[in-house]
């Protein structure tokens, strides 16, 4: 399960966190938030024309994004020394790693979440939603009104997989490790 979660939070990486999906007949966009490299990508594809937007995001809140795979390498090195210290009979050692673990990828999450509603509240209220939204066709130079659908993306989904699984391990250890010590 240890491994299990390594890989998830790592696969996570590379997939989008939040999505924003709308259509029409003849006019569909997507909006993507990736974390590496951290970027919101616009694809909008009409009849005539498929173009692709990057847009331009304040500097803090790119900041904290980089700060996500950061946090995550801290967590998966310490998932992998718990494992290590397991195999060398150090059960205290490896409990406490992890918890540190299971803290890091929390506050990972708390931190995605956070910074994010606080980039979409200005465009869209809210973190997570749906409603109509004004999107520019790029090289027509119109306006098309979309209802558009928001939230969190497969990326986001497969980190708090790896966030539940590795709560799972750490609650099961703890509570082995009391059952033997106490």
């Amino acid at each position: 399960l240890k491994i299990g979660a390594i890989a998830l939070a790592v696969v996570a990486l590379v997939f989008p966190w939040w999505l924003l999906h709308g259509s029409t007949g003849n006019v569909e966009t997507t909006t993507s938030m990736f974390l590496l490299p951290t970027n919101l990508v616009t694809v909008t594809c009409s009849s005539n024309v498929i173009a692709g937007d990057l847009a331009s995001l304040p500097e803090f809140f790119v900041d904290g994004m980089r700060f996500i795979p950061v946090l995550t390498a801290i967590g998966c090195i310490s998932i992998a020394s718990s494992m290590m210290f397991k195999r060398f009979d150090k059960k205290r050692l490896s409990l406490l790693s992890l918890s540190s673990a299971t803290m890091i990828i929390i506050g990972s999450i708390v931190i995605f979440t956070h910074g994010m509603s606080q980039l979409v509240e200005i465009g869209f209220g809210s973190f997570l939603g749906a409603g109509n939204q004004d999107i520019i066709i790029p090289g027509e130079g119109t306006y098309e009104t979309l209802f558009c659908s928001w939230g969190p993306s497969i990326g986001f989904y497969l980190y708090i997989l790896s966030a539940l699984i590795i709560l799972f391990v750490t609650f099961f250890n703890f509570r082995t490790y009391c059952k033997r010590n106490l």
